[in-house]
Parts: structure tokens; C-alpha cells; sequence
């Protein structure tokens, strides 16, 4: 739940930043395609990021599944949408700029998600090892210090 909502923070502002700094460029003209492209991936995004996320202790092949069939819904969702849109409202939305934020928006988001799912995968392996494999344990740094001291004869043991 925690990797949902930061993925969520993060979306958010790097959509909030992205949009800015268009703005600050090139002005309100584009306010709605910026607008229109981060809505196309933001909302389909958060659904196959949580879907992902969730079936990370599941079977590898669910994971696989879940992982390319949110790719599919996420540029479906995207790429179908904007094309409806820049079909039925071509006066108001220039269709190269449109797909230019929609590549931008779907391809970090795509990267969020997969930095997220590395790190749920590499906590899960530590907590879970594979069958046959003792789980990582670290010594604490105080222990290792006592052995060392009391391999070198410090301190009357020895």
C-alpha cells in the first residue's frame, strides 16, 4: 500500500512538474494536450501498477501477466484514447503534441513501476529465499567487533 501511494506522489509531481515547465515554454496552448496525455496514463497506471504490485508474492507466471497485460491496458487505454481524441477533437488537440506527452507521461510512469516492482521483488527474496537457501542473516556490527577483539587476544579472554 505504501508503494501505491508513493508511486502515486511521485506521478503526481512529476506531472505537475512536467506540465510546468511546458507551460513556462511554450504557454497555454499546452495546458490541455499535457493535461489530456497525463489523465490517458496516469489513471490506467495507478490501476496496472497496484494490479502489478499485488500479485508480487504470487506465482512468477501471474507476475508476468500481470506485468505485460498492464502494458497492454496501460497503451491501449493511452494510444486508443488519444487517438479517439485527436479524431473527434482535431481543432483542439494537434495530435503530434498530444503523443509527444503521452510518450513522455508513459514512459516514466512505466519506469516507476518497474523501479517499485524491483523493490518489492528484492525485499521479497530476502524474506523469502528460494527453496534449499538459508535466508541473508547480517551479523550486527557489535558482534563482529567482540569476535575480532577476542580473535586478537584484546581485553584478558584469549
Amino acid at each position: 500500500m505504501i508503494r501505491i501511494g508513493l508511486f502515486i506522489v511521485g506521478a503526481l509531481a512529476f506531472g505537475a512538474v512536467a506540465i510546468g515547465v511546458g507551460w513556462l515554454i511554450w504557454g497555454d496552448e499546452v495546458l490541455l494536450p499535457a493535461g489530456v496525455a497525463f489523465g490517458l496514463t496516469f489513471i490506467p497506471a495507478v490501476g496496472t501498477t497496484a494490479w502489478v504490485l499485488h500479485t508480487t508474492r504470487s506465482a512468477p507466471e501471474l507476475r508476468l501477466l500481470a506485468g505485460m497485460g498492464g502494458s497492454g491496458i496501460r497503451l491501449f487505454i493511452g494510444v486508443g484514447g488519444a487517438y479517439f481524441l485527436t479524431s473527434a477533437y482535431a481543432e483542439h488537440l494537434r495530435s503530434e503534441v498530444l503523443f509527444g506527452w503521452l510518450i513522455l507521461f508513459y514512459l516514466v510512469f512505466l519506469g516507476l513501476e518497474v523501479g517499485f516492482l524491483q523493490q518489492a521483488d528484492r525485499q521479497l527474496a530476502e524474506t523469502n529465499p528460494p527453496p534449499g537457501q538459508a535466508p541473508a542473516v547480517n551479523p550486527p556490527a557489535q558482534e563482529t567487533a567482540i569476535t575480532s577483539a577476542n580473535d586478537k587476544g584484546v581485553g584478558g579472554v584469549g
